[in-house]
C-alpha cells in the first residue's frame, strides 16, 4: 500500500515539475536534479538501489576498468569530488577560453554535399570590432608579413559578417562574440612536426578565435547520413577494430591496438553524453536520459571505454605536471591569470602537497594507466633476432597509430556542422597531444606543448571529465523516466479498478432499488 501511494504522488509531483520545466529556459539539469531528490525521498535508500537495479538499462560499474590501473569507484569519487569543479572552472578562465581554429578547409575525403557544405556556410569573416584589439593588430602585422614575401595573390571575395551568414540552422551556427581579453594576450601558431598527432589548419589567415563558453558542446541536431559517414570513416579506415563478436571483451587485439580503439570509442561516448546532457527540448535545453541510454548506458563497453579515455588524458596532465606548472599562462587578465596556477597546482599536484578531499583517489587517477606498456618489446625468451624483428613490428605498429590517427583528425574537416567540427577538431588535437606526452621517453625533451595544444588538451579534460560526472546523473534520470512510466501505469489501473468498482457498485445498487421495488409491490 506505501509503495502504491508513493507512485501515485510521485506522478503527481513529477507531472507538476515538468510542466514547470518546459516552460523555462532555466530548467535543464537543476531541475533534473530536483526531481531525482523527490523521488529518492519517497523511498528507503536500499528499495530505492534495489529498484534502479532493476529497471535501469544502464548498468551500476565496479571493478577495473579495462586496460587501465583504476576502477570505476575510485574515479567516480575522485571527479565528483576534486577534478570536476576544478577542470570546470578552469575551462572558464581567460588562457582557456579561446581556441584558434581553421574550420574552413576542405574535406579531404570527399565532396562536402552537407549544409553547411559551402565556405559561407561553414565560416564567416567576424567584423574588427569582435576581435580584441591587440590580437588584431598581431595578426594583422604577421598576414602584412607573409603577404610582402609571398607573389600577390588573386582578389577574392570577403566573407559575409556573422550575422549576415546564410546556409546554416541555429543550432549549427558558431556564435563568435568573444569576451575580453588581456591586453598582454599573445597569439600562437600551428607548426608542422612529426610530433603534432592532429592536423588542425596550417594557414594562419585562416585561422579564428573561437570563444568556447558561447559555443559549448551540445545538441545541434547534426545527424542522419552525413553524421554516420564521419563515424564509418573513423572505425571502417582508421581504426584498429576487434574481431566480429568480440567488441565487448577485445580479444584478439594486442595492447596498443586496445588502446586506440578504446580511445576512439570513448571519445564518442563522451560527445554523445554530452548532446544527452544538453538536448534542446523545444524552448529550454536539458538532459535526454533515454537518448543517452540508447547511445551510451546500454552499452557497458561503451562506459568502460568513456572511462579509459578520461583516465588516459589524465594520466598525460600528471605526467606533464613539472611543465604545466612552469607554463607561461599569462593574458593580461592577472586574476585569471593567477587563478589558472592555482588551479593547475591543485589538479595535478602529488600526495604531499594535495589539499583535495581525497588525495589517494586524486593519484590514483593521475597514474590510471601505464603508458611504458606502449609498444614495449620485452627481451626475456627471445633471440636477438626474434627481438629484433619484434622490436620492428612495434614500430610499424607505432606508424600505423599515428597515421590512423592522424588521419582521424582530418576527417573532422569533412563535418558538415560547424560547432560540431570545432569540437571535434578541439577535441581530437587534445587526444593527440596526450599521446604525444604518454609516448614520449622523457617529456622535459619534447618541444613545449603550443598554445592551442594545452588549451585543447584542459578542454579535452574537461569534456570527459564531465560526461563521467554526468553518467550517475543520467542512469538516475533514466530510473525516474522508468519510474514515471511504472507510475503511470499503476495510476492509469488504480483508476480503471475503482472505476469498475463504482460501476459495479451502482449495478448492485440499482439492482437492489429494483428487487425492494418489486417486493413493495407485491
Amino acid at each position: 500500500m506505501r509503495l502504491f501511494s508513493g507512485l501515485s504522488l510521485a506522478a503527481l509531483l513529477l507531472g507538476s515539475a515538468n510542466a514547470v520545466d518546459a516552460a523555462s529556459p532555466a530548467g535543464g539539469q537543476k531541475a533534473a536534479a530536483r526531481d531525482h531528490r523527490q523521488w529518492q525521498s519517497l523511498f528507503p535508500q536500499e528499495m530505492y538501489e534495489f529498484l534502479q537495479c532493476k529497471v535501469c538499462q544502464t548498468p551500476e560499474l565496479s571493478g577495473s576498468v579495462g586496460d587501465s590501473g583504476c576502477d570505476y569507484e575510485t574515479v567516480d569519487k575522485a571527479v565528483s569530488a576534486h577534478f570536476h569543479p576544478l577542470l570546470e572552472e578552469l575551462s572558464t578562465l581567460t588562457f582557456f577560453r579561446y581556441f584558434k581554429v581553421d574550420l574552413g578547409k576542405e574535406c579531404p575525403f570527399w565532396q562536402d554535399d552537407g549544409m553547411c557544405a559551402s565556405r559561407d556556410c561553414a565560416v564567416c569573416e567576424c567584423p574588427k570590432h569582435e576581435i580584441p584589439a591587440t590580437w588584431y593588430q598581431m595578426d594583422m602585422h604577421e598576414q602584412q608579413q607573409k603577404r610582402s614575401s609571398a607573389p600577390t595573390p588573386a582578389p577574392a571575395t570577403a566573407g559575409k559578417p556573422c550575422d549576415q551568414q546564410t546556409g546554416e540552422s541555429e543550432l549549427s551556427r558558431v556564435d563568435r562574440t568573444n569576451a575580453e581579453a588581456g591586453e598582454a594576450f599573445q597569439e600562437w601558431s600551428e607548426e608542422k612536426s612529426i610530433n603534432v598527432w592532429s592536423s588542425q589548419g596550417e594557414l594562419e589567415d585562416e585561422m579564428v578565435y573561437i570563444n568556447l563558453l558561447e559555443n559549448p558542446e551540445r545538441f545541434t541536431g547534426y545527424s542522419g547520413y552525413q553524421a554516420e559517414r564521419i563515424w564509418r570513416a573513423i572505425y571502417d579506415e582508421n581504426c584498429f577494430l576487434p574481431p566480429s563478436g568480440q567488441e565487448k571483451e577485445l580479444t584478439g587485439m594486442c595492447f596498443e591496438e586496445r588502446v586506440y580503439y578504446r580511445l576512439i570509442s570513448g571519445l564518442q561516448a563522451s560527445i554523445n553524453t554530452h548532446i544527452a546532457l544538453r538536448y534542446k527540448h523545444g524552448d529550454y535545453w536539458g538532459p535526454h536520459p533515454s537518448l543517452y541510454v540508447h547511445r551510451v548506458g546500454k552499452h557497458p563497453e561503451r562506459l568502460q571505454n568513456l572511462y579509459f579515455t578520461y583516465l588516459f588524458v589524465m594520466r598525460a596532465l600528471g605526467r606533464y605536471r613539472n611543465e604545466l606548472l612552469a607554463y607561461d599562462y599569462s593574458t593580461g587578465n592577472d586574476a585569471d591569470d593567477q587563478r589558472v596556477r592555482e588551479i593547475l597546482r591543485m589538479l595535478v599536484s602529488d600526495s604531499q602537497q594535495s589539499s583535495s578531499s581525497c588525495p589517494v583517489e586524486q593519484q590514483s587517477v593521475l597514474a590510471g594507466f601505464d603508458e611504458t606498456a606502449l609498444f614495449r618489446v620485452p627481451q626475456k625468451g627471445l633471440s636477438y633476432d626474434q627481438y629484433q624483428d619484434a622490436k620492428e613490428q612495434k614500430k610499424q605498429l607505432e606508424l600505423q597509430f599515428r597515421a590512423k590517427f592522424q588521419n582521424v583528425s582530418r576527417i573532422m574537416d569533412c563535418v558538415t556542422c560547424e560547432k560540431c567540427r570545432l569540437w571535434g577538431k578541439l577535441q581530437t588535437m587534445g587526444l593527440g597531444t596526450a599521446i604525444k606526452i604518454l609516448l614520449a621517453d622523457d617529456v622535459s625533451q619534447i618541444s613545449p606543448l603550443h598554445r592551442n595544444e594545452l588549451i585543447a588538451l584542459i578542454n579535452v579534460a574537461n569534456n570527459l571529465s564531465r560526461s563521467v560526472d554526468g553518467v550517475r546523473l543520467l542512469r538516475d534520470l533514466e530510473f525516474i523516466e522508468a519510474m514515471k512510466q511504472l507510475a503511470a501505469i499503476v495510476v492509469g489501473t488504480s483508476i480503471a479498478i475503482i472505476a469498475l468498482i463504482v460501476c459495479i457498485r451502482r449495478r448492485n445498487a440499482t439492482k437492489d432499488a429494483k428487487e425492494a421495488s418489486a417486493k413493495k409491490k407485491n
